[in-house]
């Protein structure tokens, strides 16, 4: 027995012995994790007036070449949680159904918590609000509430001085004998920019001063929220700095972002602080759907389907596609598309195809032909898998609370070349979307004064633009609530039933959300007959619109009055609405059938 212990200890102090010589270690203790999103910050915002934000790349592993899939803020988020494309994910644009709980995917979040991770999320912007369904996994998760409407074009979110607070309280107490996920989003370069007071390292701008200085005045603020923020996590943390998409500020006459995919809005920020990856420039194309993986394996968690690739030292890259539908669903234009290998890009944007070499221009102004280009067939190959691989988006009633409106048109599949070609160029258009958006300010005017005139404007500047371009819906969603409010101030249900036409027109054009079908009930009722209502009861009926309590109720109260003028049929019509509505868990019960008369 004693030489068997003997050779028992002998066998085990030679494993020990290999093991040290082999390099081989205990498993590691899962890595804190710190996510920290940038919105609206270019790729080329970072420079000496931001100094927490350039130290922070100097001493991490930076990906100069990354892109967003989408320069909007809800569907790159959900990119960088899933690890999904939106051909993926189904959201490509902030008005979205709320993500469901059973979605065929999982977000880090809820992964991390799974694997006993401490999980918390503060975000700036009700953009990323829990009404978008963002929040589910979180353990604590803030975002400002809505306030203010879509009318004013004010922006409800934190700004980032006041935003660092709570996360860093979080730090402080948090339950230090398990890991944590925790992401804190910044929002600030984002319009309406405001001026930044400016401190001792980073230079302040003023009121009047241009957009682009007041702009990286807010990135400025955004990094002495940051400095705060990195000094609080433990030097052996994972830290992840991302911004969700650029801004124009005028490139290609885009003075924001969202509806163009060139570089001033495609190329983001993406840099990672980790003992799994050596500081300096990391070459290679990359996208923000590369962090999902790459956390995951980080962390230990179960490798899932994805879009996207987990970053590791001496990756080549592959071609990177960033898409916009906002113009499509918003105006019926063109879509967007635009694949990188971060040497040249392709970018269709409805009729026209353009190729573009980054190296020497930059800015992409100077398009060559693409075909017979030695880049052009292996992006076009790209683009082409992209626009193959995208479903629907998520189903289900919009959410609430989006600063951009409350309609647009549903995304069912991303379309062939040449249907794409037959519609309008979204760049072409930016002079239209400023006449819709002067139209918008005189609505917003008239409404908050009562000032008729103004009213009368815009339905002056809105009934031209719907016969400038007759497919497009959104001139008719305008109408709709400036006839509307001005047949309150004028007192003329006229005015009220020339509303509902507006809503019936913006419906029959593809706009088909709950929002809308709200209106057309709200100014039919207002308009006061029963014909009125009737003709608003069969657009319900007929159109696929997946309606809200809001809906139903007032289905309810003119089933009733239709009721009350012997409208049988018209009554009918609200049941059979109602009966939609419950089927789908919504609003009241449908009244009993009256006797037949």
């Amino acid at each position: 027995m004693r030489v068997r212990g003997l050779l028992l200890t002998l066998a085990a102090a030679l494993a020990l012995f290999l093991a040290w010589r082999l390099g081989t270690r205990p498993p590691a203790p899962p890595p804190d994790v710190l996510l920290i999103t940038l919105d609206t910050t270019r790729a080329d915002a970072i420079g000496d007036d931001t100094p927490a934000l350039e130290a922070f790349l100097r001493e991490s592993a930076r990906f100069g070449k990354a892109r967003t899939s989408v320069a909007l803020t809800l569907p790159a988020h959900l990119t960088i949680l899933s690890g999904l494309e939106p051909r993926s994910h189904g959201v490509h644009e902030n008005l979205a159904p709320r993500l469901p709980e059973q979605r065929g995917f999982p977000l880090l979040q809820e992964e991390m918590r799974a694997a006993g991770y401490a999980t918390a999320a503060f975000v700036a912007s009700p953009v990323l609000g829990e009404s978008t369904g963002i929040a589910t996994g979180f353990e604590t998760f803030e975002a400002p509430a809505r306030v203010s409407d879509s009318w004013s074009g004010a922006q409800d979110d934190v700004p980032a001085e006041e935003r660092v607070e709570a996360p860093l309280r979080w730090l402080a107490a948090r339950d230090r004998t398990r890991p944590f996920f925790l992401w804190v989003h910044f929002y600030d370069p984002h319009v309406p920019y405001l001026p930044f007071a400016g401190d001792a390292r980073r230079p302040g701008t003023k009121e009047g001063d241009a957009p682009a200085e007041l702009y990286a005045g807010e990135v400025r603020r955004m990094d002495a929220a940051v400095e705060r923020l990195l000094a609080a996590a433990d030097p052996g943390a994972v830290v992840v700095v991302a911004s969700d998409h650029g801004e124009g500020l005028g490139e290609h006459g885009e003075a924001t972002h969202g509806t163009l995919c060139y570089g001033s809005t495609a190329d983001v920020i993406l840099a990672i602080r980790a003992p799994s990856l050596p500081p300096g420039r990391h070459l290679g194309m990359r996208s923000l759907a590369d962090i999902a993986p790459t956390l995951r394996e980080w962390c230990g968690l179960e490798a899932r389907a994805s879009d996207g690739v987990a970053m590791r030292r001496g990756y080549g890259g592959r071609p990177v596609a960033t898409e916009s539908m906002l113009a499509y669903r918003t105006y019926a234009w063109g879509q967007v598309l635009a694949v990188s290998d971060g040497r040249y890009s392709l970018v269709e944007s409805g009729p026209r195809l353009d190729l573009f070499d980054l190296e020497s221009d930059p800015g992409e102004t100077r398009p060559m032909r693409p075909e017979g280009h030695e880049a052009y067939e292996a992006l076009d190959r790209a683009m082409d898998e992209y626009r193959k691989g995208g479903g629907p988006e998520l189903s289900g009633p919009y959410m609430a609370g989006s600063p951009y409106g409350h309609a647009v048109r549903p995304f069912a599949s991303y379309l062939p070349r040449a249907e794409n070609g037959a519609l309008k160029d979204p760049e072409t258009g930016f002079g239209f979307a400023e006449r819709m958006a002067a139209a918008k300010s005189l609505i917003h005017l008239g409404r908050e004064r009562r000032d008729a005139a103004a009213l009368e404007q815009a339905i002056a500047i809105l009934r031209a633009l719907a016969a400038e371009d007759p497919r497009n819906p959104a001139p008719h969603l305008y109408l709709v609530h400036a006839q509307g409010r001005l047949g309150w101030v004028r007192g003329k249900p006229e005015l009220h039933r020339a509303a509902a036409r507006s809503a019936k027109e913006a419906i029959g054009l593809g706009y088909r959300v709950a929002p809308l079908l709200f209106d057309l009930f709200d100014e039919s009722l207002a308009a006061g007959g029963p014909g009125d209502l009737v003709a608003a009861l069969e657009v319900a009926v007929k159109e696929p619109i997946h309606p809200d309590p809001k809906c139903a109720e007032l289905a309810a109260r003119m089933g009733l009055l239709l009721e009350q003028e012997g409208d049988t049929a018209g009554a009918d019509l609200a049941r059979r609405f109602l009966e939609r509505c419950r089927r789908l868990g919504i609003g009241p019960e449908p009244p009993p059938r009256s006797p037949t008369r």
